[in-house]
């Protein structure tokens, strides 16, 4: 049986004709990038932006800032435990003025001056050199990498023995804050292998009030995460999960 399109049989009957409406082109939105933001807030403030970053390791690895930060007007608060890198962390930014590095790792309550850091021995690095930006306060969370990255190793290879112990210099929030005078901060980023909400809220709590924050959260205890999540969005920030990140933003409502 012939078979005639409607529009067809209009055009025929009445001389109008109804055209096909075109095809929509999918509109493809940009992942959120922490980079780009911190760009942007570079750019529209008018006197240098203050970036506060808890976990800096080298400068470049796995970092969510140094290609915003590098060459602009910033001033940075650089804090890394980690004492192997501090000398590269240095070299990074070694062309910047208004740079502060501190070797110390940020901690809940000021009962200690000194805490033990776990980190990989120079071997495991050798191999898989991820594991250069490991180290933490807690010695469970190297064993749990360990074990996620078993097969980068051979069967023979066991923790016992790859692990390096150091005491390193333990501040709180807020003796940080007092040591380095700070009282403003425009961007904090954190990336402290799962003690990432022990930082936050302690920085919080000392009265930081952050237009960015980068915390990471795939390292936390579920129990952790939501009590950061209900603590940034009492403080009326906006909140998006960026993958194994979680970007709060200030809200200026």
């Amino acid at each position: 049986m012939f078979k005639i399109k409607i529009r067809d049989l209009l055009y025929r009957l009445t001389g109008f004709y109804i055209s096909r409406p075109p095809k929509k082109t999918p509109v493809k939105l940009k992942k959120i990038d922490f980079g780009d933001l911190v760009s942007t807030a570079i750019a529209v403030k008018n006197s240098s932006v203050n970036i506060l970053q808890i976990g800096a390791y080298d400068g470049v690895s796995f970092d969510p800032i140094f290609d915003a930060v590098s060459n602009s007007r910033v001033k940075l608060f650089l804090i890394e435990p980690n004492s192997d890198v501090i000398s590269r962390l240095q070299q990074t930014y070694s062309h910047k003025d208004d740079v502060s590095i501190i070797n110390a790792a940020i901690v809940e309550a000021d009962e200690t001056d000194l805490v033990e850091l776990y980190k990989f021995s120079e071997k495991l690095i050798g191999i898989y050199p991820d594991f250069g930006g490991t180290s933490s306060l807690s010695f469970k969370h190297l064993e749990n990498a360990f074990e996620r990255n078993r097969f980068r190793f051979s069967a023979e290879e066991k923790l016992d023995g790859n692990v390096v112990v150091d005491k390193i210099r333990a501040l709180t929030a807020k003796q940080l804050l007092k040591e380095l005078n700070i009282t403003d901060v425009d961007v904090l980023v954190i990336d402290t292998e799962g003690a990432d909400w022990i930082v936050l809220n302690g920085f919080l709590e000392a009265g930081l009030s952050p237009k960015l924050i980068l915390f990471e959260h795939r390292f936390l205890l579920p129990h952790d995460y939501e009590a950061a999540l209900m603590k940034l969005n009492s403080l009326n920030y906006l909140l998006r999960d960026l993958e194994s990140d979680t970007l709060a933003i200030q809200s200026v409502l």
